[in-house]
């Protein structure tokens, strides 16, 4: 065994309460050597499940409303995931969100006009303001190369080449 000190007093509760009484009326502070073997045990594994839960959720940013394979939510744990999937649900509210009716996204409204021209620049103020938000509150580098709208029968895709620290994705969207 290691020579490690314990205070059992910073131990989680339900670790203290395994703990004999007179153990822990005796002194607040043991090497882990001079306590019984079961102690020892039950420290170690309880300290080790603090180690693994902590290093798991070190990079841990959002959840996905989403169940994966271990019946969990699924975990965004990088930045590019996080500002995609910002970018996605920010572009599906609509106007009359329940919760801030005044926040909401206008581009499915600027998709049907017709003038091609002032539907870029719309789209492009819309994704500029939306862009703003991410690069101040995340404080990471976000940039729209070039936004692509496509009309395919009664759907417009609008497909948007996001870099995101330097790195260069696709996002494409359905209306």
């Amino acid at each position: 065994m290691s020579v490690e000190t314990v205070t059992l007093s910073k131990l989680p509760i339900d670790i203290q309460k395994q703990i004999p009484l007179s153990i822990r009326l005796y002194k607040d502070e043991y090497k882990l050597d001079e306590l019984p073997i079961d102690i020892q045990n039950l420290i170690l594994s309880s300290l080790s499940k603090v180690k693994e839960v902590g290093d798991s959720n070190d990079n841990l940013f959002d959840v996905l409303l989403d169940v994966d394979s271990r019946g969990d939510l699924k975990h965004i744990t990088n930045v590019k995931e996080l500002v995609l999937e910002y970018l996605k649900t920010y572009f599906g509210i609509t106007e009359g969100y329940p919760f801030d009716p005044k926040f909401s996204n206008k581009l499915k409204k600027y998709l049907h006009k017709r003038n091609i021209n002032v539907v870029r620049q719309l789209i492009n103020e819309e994704i500029n303001k939306i862009i703003d938000v991410i690069k101040s509150d995340l404080d990471v580098l976000v940039r729209i190369k070039e936004s692509k709208i496509d009309y395919v029968g009664e759907d417009v895709i609008v497909k948007l080449d996001v870099e995101i620290n330097s790195q260069l994705t696709t996002l494409e969207l359905r209306y």
